[in-house]
């Protein structure tokens, strides 16, 4: 399994939807903040 993680605008810049439209996806909406 392969999982890929972007914030929302991160995802329009490289434009994913052109790159993954047909696969299956989740979106996460959590306010906790994760060290980068």
């Amino acid at each position: 399994m392969i999982v890929h993680i972007f914030y929302g605008t991160t995802g329009g810049f490289y434009n994913l939807e052109r790159l993954w439209g047909d696969t299956p996806r989740k979106q996460v909406k959590e306010t906790e903040e994760v060290s980068k």
